[in-house]
């Protein structure tokens, strides 16, 4: 059985799968549904953040309902990654670990759950596969419209930000920028984190929970450069996937295509990606079964804390059970 390097989850998985930095793992569970779940998180942040702590785990919670779940571990990219492209990240990466899971599961149909940037390249693969019914896309803290992208947004403008310079000098935006920004986005975090800790640190649990999420927000990755500048240029600045300007290969890219069962979550609260950016998809999707829904807490907390175990967890629990079989 071999194990994700790096990998800090808590549910036991073993690795089907490795292209290149990518790495894709099975986590096992008392198996119930036939149509298994394919996480896909953001490039830039470790995948384990969906599979923090014990009863704040996303991955565990799925599990435990019995469905099969499996998750995109991106690695540790670094500057002989530069060359990365979005186009390569949905249709070569993406993929290949669909079609290896559809092997492994025996299933044609699957479960997509999108985390953060990774439930828009979730849907952009959706739609490039003209996702049918049957299939499912979730999206959890997804951005959509970037032009309700917040502050973000504003700071990606083409007026306060030019990525070609950054990634000209370092071939790819460094672990170390990246923390940067969302350290200012949110520059109590941390300190209300350790607060909380501070009034519950006796609480079962707490302190491991509070370790582990500690690792994880001090643990980032170096964007890619070639995905760095599409994802700045052609969304921030240019908005093409909502306004249906985006194409790879010069094959459109429809959020209307996808005729997947899709459930969109979004959070108030949420500083990173506001709730309009991620509501706006529901209008774009072209299924007829469509769910938007909204929990507490902030783009982190959604799903992985108190908030997602009792909020996030059991809705994802309620829309899968009558969607997996």
């Amino acid at each position: 059985m071999v194990k994700a390097v790096g990998y800090y989850g808590i549910t036991p998985h073993e690795v089907i799968m490795q292209h290149r930095k990518m790495s894709v793992l099975h986590f096992f569970s008392g198996r119930r549904y036939r149509k298994p779940v394919v996480c896909i998180p953001a490039l830039i942040s470790r995948s384990y953040i969906l599979d923090l702590s014990p009863g704040l785990s996303l991955i565990e919670s799925l599990c435990a309902n019995g469905h099969d779940v499996y998750l995109l571990d991106w690695g540790m990219m670094s500057d002989e990654d530069a060359g990365l492209s979005l186009q390569s990240v949905v249709c070569e990466y993406i993929a290949r670990a669909v079609d290896r899971v559809q092997r492994v599961a025996g299933s044609k149909r699957v479960t997509l759950l999108g985390y953060c940037m990774g439930g828009t390249l979730a849907l952009m693969y959706g739609a490039l596969r003209r996702a049918k019914r049957g299939d499912n896309l979730i999206m959890l803290a997804a951005p959509y419209d970037f032009e309700a992208g917040g502050i973000l947004a504003r700071w990606c403008s083409k007026r306060h930000l030019d990525v070609d310079k950054i990634t000209k000098i370092f071939g790819t935006v460094p672990a170390h920028m990246i923390e940067t920004v969302f350290t200012l986005l949110r520059p109590t975090a941390k300190f209300r984190a350790a607060l909380a800790f501070g009034g519950s640190y006796q609480a079962e649990g707490s302190a491991r929970a509070f370790a582990a999420m500690d690792r994880w927000a001090n643990d980032w990755v170096a964007f890619p450069g070639a995905a760095a500048r599409e994802w700045v240029e052609w969304f921030y600045q240019e908005n093409r996937l909502c306004s249906g300007r985006l194409t790879f290969n010069g094959t459109p890219i429809d959020a209307d295509d996808i005729e997947a069962a899709t459930l969109i979550v979004a959070a108030p609260g949420d500083a990173i990606v506001p709730a309009d950016s991620s509501r706006a998809a529901r209008y774009a999707v072209g299924s007829h079964d469509i769910t938007y829904r909204e929990v507490d807490g902030g783009h982190i907390g959604m799903v992985a804390s108190k908030v997602g175990r009792s909020q996030l967890f059991p809705l994802l629990t309620e829309w899968l059970a009558t969607r997996s079989g």
